[in-house]
């Protein structure tokens, strides 16, 4: 769970780093 959480969490960075709003 936690392992899925985290992964999550970095496609989130990535995507906000990659379309700053």
């Amino acid at each position: 769970m936690a392992k899925k959480i985290q992964a999550y969490i970095k496609l989130q960075v990535k995507a906000g780093e990659a379309n700053p709003s």
